[in-house]
């Protein structure tokens, strides 16, 4: 999913669900709060986020409550 630019909080939504261990979304370059609320839910062990440069406050509040293994570049 590299080639995924925008990811809105609805398809987030979605996505959390699934239950794979691995997810590669490094074309994203901005990840808003609303959108990382859900994704930071997700179950999987690891999140691959290579293209976001900058993770807001907001957004770092709910990447503390995931439970996966690792982060690939934050």
């Amino acid at each position: 999913m590299n080639g995924i630019k925008e990811l809105s909080p609805e398809t987030a939504s979605r996505l959390f669900k699934w239950k794979g261990i691995w997810f590669c979304l490094n074309g994203l370059s901005d990840l808003p709060p609303e959108t990382a609320d859900y994704l930071f839910q997700w179950n999987g062990d690891w999140l691959s986020l290579n293209g976001v440069k900058h993770l807001n406050a907001e957004s770092s509040i709910f990447l503390t409550g995931w439970r996966g293994r690792a982060i690939k570049r934050i």
